[in-house]
C-alpha cells in the first residue's frame, strides 16, 4: 500500500467521523420536545391561609328628631279621667254646700322639646288640661255652676338616661315631673273663684307614674332586638370580578360590643363593633347561610366606626396564566450567532411556596438550519405590593439545566433576554379585581335592605393587597380592607 493511499484512507475517515459525529449531534438538537432544565413537581404549599378575623365599627347616632317622633307617637292620645270635690260658700249670709263633679282631659299642646343636660336627655312635653265643671243638687243653681269650662296649661319635664344592655336591649331611666304654667281654676257667682289645682295635682301624679312608665318603655325592646337578630347571620354578597364570573363575599359575625351613649347637642351616639370572618370565595364553593344565635354584647374598646376587613381571598392560577400569556406568548428572542428562540406557551403551577412558570418554546440555530420545540422551567415567589396592589413574581430562576448541547447553543437567549422579559412581565395588576371588591363591599353596607333598614354612609374604602400563599388552585390572599361606616337610625326603628 503506498503512502498516499493510507493518507487518503485516513481522510476519508476522519471525514466519516466528523460526519456522523455531526449527524449525531444534529439529530440531538432536532429533537422534538426537548426538555432543558428539571422539572420541579406539583406541590402548594402545606401552610394554608385561613380568614383572619376581622373588626366592622359602626358609628350610630339617634338624632333628637327621631326621639321627639316616637315622644309624640307615645303621647298621641289623650288623659281623660274624672274627680269630684265638695265646697261650702257663704252665699248671702246663707251656707251653701255642693258637690263638684268634673271630666277633663290632658293632651300633647305642642311640640316636644329635647335638649342634652349633661350625660342625661331632656325632654319636655307642652300639655293642656281641659274640663267641664258641673255642681249637683240645687247647689249648682245658686253657685251658677252648670257645665263650666275649665282649663290650664303645664310641661311635663322627663330627664332620661339613655344606654343599652349586654342583651342588646335599649334601656331609659326616666324621671318625670311638671310644672303648672297656669293653674286649672273656674269663677263662680258672687266673684268667687275655685282653683282646683290641689285635685288636679292627685289626678296628675298618677298619671305622671304612668308616662314614667311610657317613657321607659318607649323603645321597643322586642322589635330592636328582632331588627338586630335577623341581621346577625351568614352574610353572603355578590362580587362581579370577571363579565361572566361571579364570586362571592362571605361574611360570618363571631361576637360584638358596644360604646357607652353619648348625648350630643342634637343626637345620642353609639358606637358598634363586630368581629367577623372575611373570605371571597368562587361560586362553585358552597356558602353557608342561615342565621346565627345573637351573643351578648361585650366590651367596646375600638376607635368608632372604623372597618377594618382581613379578606381572604384566592386568585386562580388561570387568572395568573391568562395576564401573563399575552404579554410573552409570539414574543422571539435572538443572538448574533443567529440563534433564535420563540415562547409558544406558559402555564404556571405551585411547588411549595414557589410558582413554576412552564415555557413552551420553538428554537432556531445555526441559520435555521435546523428548529425544534421544547419546554424549560423557571421558579417564582409570588409577592405581594400593598401600595400598587399588584402580585410581583420575584426571585426568578431557570431550574437545573440538564446536559443538552440546545442549552449550549440558546444560553445566552435565555440567560440574558428570555429572564429579562419574564422579570418585565411579572408584575401582575390587581388592582381592577380588588376595585370590585371594594365597589361591592360599599354597595352592601350602604344598602338599607341589607342593614335592617337602617341607612349608613360609608367612607370610599382603601383596599390594600397583604400576603400571598400558593395553594391547589391558586395564590391564596390576605386582602386589607379599612373604611369608616356611619348611621342614622329612624324613628319606625324606635316607635312600636
Amino acid at each position: 500500500m503506498t503512502t498516499r493511499f493510507k493518507w487518503l484512507t485516513l481522510i476519508f475517515l476522519f471525514i466519516a467521523v466528523a460526519g456522523i459525529t455531526a449527524w449525531f449531534a444534529l439529530q440531538g438538537l432536532i429533537a422534538k420536545d426537548q426538555q432543558l432544565s428539571v422539572k420541579p413537581p406539583l406541590q402548594f404549599s402545606k401552610v394554608k391561609l385561613e380568614p383572619l378575623e376581622s373588626s366592622i365599627g359602626l358609628q350610630a347616632r339617634l338624632p333628637f328628631l327621631s326621639i321627639i317622633s316616637a315622644a309624640e307617637h307615645a303621647s298621641r292620645d289623650n288623659q281623660t279621667g274624672r274627680g269630684e270635690k265638695q265646697t261650702c260658700k257663704k252665699v248671702l249670709g246663707a251656707k251653701v254646700c255642693a258637690t263638684l263633679l268634673w271630666e277633663y282631659s290632658i293632651a300633647r299642646d305642642g311640640d316636644v322639646e329635647v335638649t342634652s343636660q349633661g350625660d342625661r336627655l331632656q325632654l319636655k312635653l307642652p300639655v293642656s288640661f281641659s274640663g267641664v265643671v258641673s255642681v249637683d243638687g240645687r247647689g249648682g243653681k245658686l253657685l251658677g255652676l252648670r257645665n263650666k269650662d275649665i282649663d290650664g296649661k303645664l310641661a311635663l319635664i322627663a330627664d332620661l338616661n339613655v344606654n343599652i344592655a349586654a342583651n342588646w336591649c335599649p334601656t331609659i331611666e326616666s324621671t318625670v315631673r311638671y310644672e303648672w304654667i297656669s293653674d286649672p281654676k273656674i269663677r263662680l257667682i258672687g266673684g268667687i273663684r275655685l282653683n282646683l289645682r290641689k285635685s288636679v295635682d292627685k289626678a296628675l301624679k298618677r298619671k305622671v307614674s304612668e308616662l314614667q312608665t311610657k317613657l321607659s318603655g318607649l323603645v321597643d325592646c322586642d322589635n330592636f332586638r328582632q331588627t338586630i337578630s335577623e341581621q346577625w347571620r351568614v352574610h353572603t354578597l355578590s362580587v362581579a370580578m370577571k363579565q361572566k364570573e361571579d364570586s362571592k363575599l362571605r361574611i360570618t359575625p363571631i361576637s360584638a360590643s358596644v360604646s357607652k351613649i353619648g348625648i350630643e347637642s342634637d343626637h345620642i351616639g353609639i358606637a358598634f363593633e363586630l368581629a367577623a370572618t372575611v373570605a371571597l370565595l368562587q361560586t362553585t364553593l358552597p356558602t353557608a347561610q342561615g342565621k346565627r344565635r345573637l351573643p351578648d354584647l361585650t366590651p367596646y374598646t375600638q376607635t368608632p366606626g372604623t372597618v377594618e376587613f382581613s379578606l381572604l381571598w384566592e386568585v386562580p392560577y388561570q387568572q395568573l396564566k391568562d395576564t401573563l400569556s399575552p404579554k410573552l406568548i409570539g414574543k422571539s428572542y435572538s443572538s448574533g450567532d443567529s440563534n433564535a428562540l420563540t415562547i409558544t406557551s406558559v402555564d404556571l403551577y405551585p411547588s411549595g411556596q414557589l410558582l413554576t412558570i412552564d415555557v413552551g418554546f420553538e428554537a432556531t440555530a445555526l441559520k435555521r438550519l435546523f428548529t425544534t420545540k421544547g419546554h424549560i422551567y423557571i421558579t417564582a415567589r409570588p409577592l405581594a405590593d400593598p401600595q400598587n396592589n399588584t402580585l410581583r413574581l420575584t426571585d426568578l430562576a431557570f431550574t437545573r439545566a440538564i446536559d443538552s448541547s440546545l442549552v449550549s447553543a440558546l444560553t445566552t437567549i435565555m440567560r440574558q433576554q428570555l429572564l429579562t422579559a419574564l422579570v418585565d412581565a411579572s408584575t401582575i395588576e390587581l388592582g381592577p379585581a380588588l376595585g370590585k371588591i371594594e365597589q361591592s363591599v360599599e354597595d352592601a353596607l350602604s344598602n338599607p335592605a341589607k342593614t335592617g333598614g337602617i341607612p349608613i354612609t360609608v367612607k370610599p374604602p382603601v383596599v390594600r393587597l397583604m400576603a400571598l400563599n400558593p395553594q391547589s388552585q391558586g395564590i391564596a390572599a390576605i386582602v386589607h380592607l379599612s373604611t369608616q361606616l356611619d348611621a342614622t337610625i329612624p324613628e319606625d326603628v324606635l316607635i312600636r
